[in-house]
């Protein structure tokens, strides 16, 4: 099985540029599902027969090569791309799986802590904005993922924390507000979807 893939820098610089919004969505639909190809070897159901069993040990060397070429290109430009589009649900959607298929060991080793500070800051941006469930999913996979490396843990604690509590703290003020309120009261349109993209959000985190 062939499981090189490569991913030209230059694709990524032109998603920070380009205008069409089709084009855009398209882009980084593909580059999503490129990435998730490269590191794991899998291919879009119906294109290949997949082999059972283990893949072989030069198989399995070559998708960890990918996972660290995927991560040199995207750790320090996916934080950017995420804000750059970050009002569009697929698209934030679609990107939000990259990082999933990092090598974490690349944050400490080629001093990218930086832009994993970035990482968790545009995060943090992304639950406050968003209700989809797919994002939301998403986001906490990466949270999970991350608190896997010791080192990266210890990093991105104070942000991981600071946004699981604004989650809570958001999902109690709306519980406060609704037993707050008298029997003849209801919670107006505003109020109730709040409540529920807390409630979305807590549960994303804790399911």
């Amino acid at each position: 099985m062939n499981v090189s893939h490569n991913l030209p820098p230059t694709h990524i610089d032109e998603l920070h540029f380009i205008a069409a919004d089709l084009y855009d969505t398209d882009l980084i639909e593909i580059m999503a599902c490129a990435v998730k190809q490269a590191a794991t070897g899998e291919y879009p159901i119906g294109r290949v027969l997949v082999r059972r069993g283990a893949p072989p040990a030069k198989d399995l060397k070559a998708l960890a090569d990918e996972c660290v070429r995927i991560s040199e290109v995207f750790i320090p430009t996916l934080p950017r791309l995420l804000m750059k589009f970050i009002a569009d649900q697929g698209k934030v959607a679609n990107l939000t799986q990259i990082p999933m298929h990092f090598q974490l060991d690349l944050y400490p080793n080629a001093r990218l802590g930086l832009y994993l500070d970035e990482l968790m800051q545009t995060l943090e941006r992304i639950v406050d904005q968003h209700t989809d469930d797919e994002i939301l999913k998403n986001v906490a996979t990466i949270v999970h993922y991350l608190g896997t490396n010791l080192w990266v843990a210890q990093q991105t604690e104070a942000s991981r924390l600071r946004l699981i509590d604004g989650v809570a703290l958001q999902l109690r003020h709306g519980l406060e507000r609704f037993m707050q309120m008298d029997e003849d009261e209801r919670l107006d349109e505003e109020d109730e979807a709040a409540l529920l993209a807390s409630y979305k959000k807590m549960t994303a985190f804790y399911s």
